[in-house]
C-alpha cells in the first residue's frame, strides 16, 4: 500500500502549528494536507526493478480550473479585443453572489460566493490565463473604501483599467464596473485641481504629471507609491504645479535615495519619508518660499523648525542650528544611522514622535525643558543630559518614560563642555611647540659642537633631593 506524502496541522482556535500536539491542551481541529505533484516510487523484486509515477492532484484545484476554462471558452476567447475580454473576465466574479466566507478564487468558484479578495484573485487568474497583464490593486485609499478593499488593474495597449467587481449585493449577477486610471493615477478633484492618492503603474523612474485631463496637480498625498510595482521605484520627480505633500508619501520605498521638493510646495505632512531608509538627501528648490533644506536636512525657511531628517542619512551625530526654536512632530521618525542629537537653546516645542522608533541613543539639551508631546522617545533605550543650571525645571520630567523602552536621565554643563576644549588644543599645542623647538636645539648644538644640557651627566641630579 502506498500514501501520498502529507503534513498535519494542529489548529488551536485561529493559531495553526505543525509541532506536535501539546500536552495541555487538546487542538480544535486536526488538518491533514497531501503533498501535491508527481512523485516516482522505485521497487526491487529479485533482479527486476519497478519504478511507478504516481501523480497526487487536489481535485478541489482540477475542478476550478475546468469551470474557469468552460468559461473562459465561451464567453472570453470570443471576444475581439482584449478590452472586452477584460470585461468579460469582470463579469465572471460578479456573477456568484457576495459572501464575507470566502476570499480566493478557489473557494469562490466551489462555494459560489466570496469577497473583494476573492472577486479580484478570480480576474487576475483569469488574466493570467488569457494573456492581460494584471495584479491585485490596494484599493483601500478609494472613496468609500473599507480598509481592505482589493481590485484589479489591467494594463492593456498602454492604458490602465481598474476592474472593481466586489460590490458587497448578496444576489448573484452583481454590479461590476471596469473603467480607465488616467496615467496609472488614481485621483480626486477639487476646485483648485487634481490631487493624485496613487500610482498603480509599472514605472521605476516616475516623473508625477503637472496635469491630468487638463488640470493641474496640486497636491499629492497618502501612501501613494507603495502598492504594486511602484514600491520598487528608484526615482521620483514631482512637478511644480505642486503646492502640498501629505502623509506618508515616500513612506517605506527602499530604493529612493534622494527626494526633491519643488518651488511651489507649501506645507509637507506626517512620517513623510518614514522607512525610506536609503533616502540620505532633502533638497528644496531655491526659490521655495516656505522650505529649505541646509546639510540635506529639511526646514521651515527662516530654520526656526526642523521638519524632517533624512531617515537614510549616514551620520552619527546631529547638532541643531542655533535658530531652532521647534522640533516639529515624527521630525526624526525611523531615523536609522544616528545616535546623539544635541538639542540648542532656544528650543521650545518637540513634536509627538519626534524620535520614535530611530537609532538615537543619546539627547542632549542645552536650555530649560521645552514642551515634550507625546511618544517622542517611542520604543527607544536612551540616556537624556539636562543642564545641570537648570536642574530645578527638569525635575518634573524625570520619572516619565515618554513611551521609551528605557530612558536614563542625567545632568551636563553645556557651557563648560564647550568651553574646555580650547584650553585643552592650546595646551596640546604649547607642548608640541617646546618639543619641536628643543629637537630643533639639539641639532643644532651637534653642528657647532656646543651643548646645553647634558643628559648622561646631569640626569641622576634631578633625581636627587638636597
Amino acid at each position: 500500500m502506498v500514501y501520498p506524502k502529507n503534513e498535519t496541522w494542529y489548529w488551536y482556535g485561529n493559531v495553526g502549528t505543525t509541532s506536535p500536539p501539546r500536552e495541555d491542551q487538546t487542538p480544535t481541529y486536526i488538518e491533514i494536507s497531501y503533498t501535491l505533484g508527481k512523485s516516482v516510487i522505485s521497487a526491487t523484486v529479485g533482479s527486476n526493478t519497478y519504478q511507478v509515477t504516481i501523480n497526487v492532484l487536489d481535485y478541489a484545484s482540477e475542478y476550478v480550473e475546468a469551470k474557469i476554462d468552460a468559461y473562459i471558452k465561451t464567453n472570453v476567447t470570443t471576444k475581439t479585443t482584449q478590452l472586452e475580454k477584460l470585461k468579460a473576465i469582470t463579469a465572471y466574479p460578479a456573477s456568484f453572489p457576495y459572501s464575507a466566507k470566502y476570499s480566493g478564487y478557489i473557494s469562490m468558484i466551489i462555494f459560489e460566493g466570496g469577497d473583494c479578495w476573492a472577486s479580484s484573485s478570480t480576474i487576475q487568474h483569469l488574466c493570467e490565463k488569457v494573456g492581460i497583464k494584471s495584479y491585485i490593486r490596494y484599493a483601500a485609499n478609494d472613496g468609500g473604501a473599507g480598509s481592505g478593499h482589493r481590485n484589479v488593474i489591467a494594463y492593456i495597449d498602454n492604458k490602465y483599467y481598474i476592474c472593481e467587481a466586489g460590490y458587497g449585493y448578496t444576489r448573484p449577477n452583481r454590479p461590476y464596473n471596469v473603467y480607465e486610471e488616467l496615467l496609472g493615477y488614481s485621483t480626486r478633484t477639487q476646485k483648485d485641481g487634481i490631487i493624485i492618492y496613487q500610482y498603480d503603474g509599472y514605472d521605476q523612474e516616475i516623473f508625477v504629471p503637472s496635469s491630468i485631463n487638463n488640470k493641474a496637480v496640486i497636491g499629492i498625498e497618502k501612501t501613494v507609491f507603495i502598492h504594486g510595482p511602484a514600491k520598487t521605484a528608484t526615482k521620483i520627480i514631482l512637478p511644480d504645479t505642486i503646492t502640498f505633500i501629505g502623509n506618508s508619501v515616500f513612506n517605506s520605498l527602499p530604493n529612493i535615495t534622494n527626494v526633491i521638493i519643488p518651488k511651489n510646495v507649501q506645507t509637507i505632512g506626517l512620517y513623510v519619508f518614514a522607512g525610506s531608509n536609503k533616502i540620505e538627501k532633502i533638497i528644496v528648490d531655491d526659490d521655495n518660499d516656505a522650505l529649505c533644506s541646509e546639510d540635506d536636512i529639511l526646514y521651515n525657511k527662516n530654520k526656526t523648525t526642523i521638519i524632517n531628517y533624512p531617515p537614510g542619512k549616514v551620520k552619527d551625530s546631529y547638532e541643531g542650528l542655533s535658530s531652532l526654536q521647534r522640533f516639529e512632530n515624527y521630525s526624526f521618525y525611523y531615523v536609522k544611522n544616528l545616535t546623539k542629537v544635541i538639542i540648542p537653546q532656544r528650543v521650545k516645542y518637540i513634536g509627538e514622535g519626534a524620535f520614535g522608533d530611530s537609532s538615537v541613543k543619546e539627547i542632549y539639551f542645552a536650555g530649560d525643558p521645552p514642551i515634550l508631546c507625546d511618544f517622542i522617545f517611542y520604543n527607544l533605550n536612551l540616556s537624556v543630559y539636562y543642564p545641570i543650571a537648570s536642574s530645578k525645571k527638569w525635575e518634573k520630567y524625570l520619572d516619565q518614560k515618554f513611551s521609551a523602552k528605557a530612558i536614563r536621565w542625567y545632568t551636563w554643563d553645556p557651557v563648560h563642555q564647550n568651553l574646555v576644549i580650547i584650553p585643552c588644543l592650546m595646551v596640546g599645542f604649547i607642548i608640541i611647540l617646546v618639543i619641536v623647538l628643543f629637537i630643533l636645539r639639539r641639532k643644532n648644538n651637534a653642528n657647532s659642537g656646543t651643548v646645553d644640557f647634558d643628559f648622561n651627566k646631569n640626569f641622576k641630579n634631578l633625581l636627587v633631593v638636597k
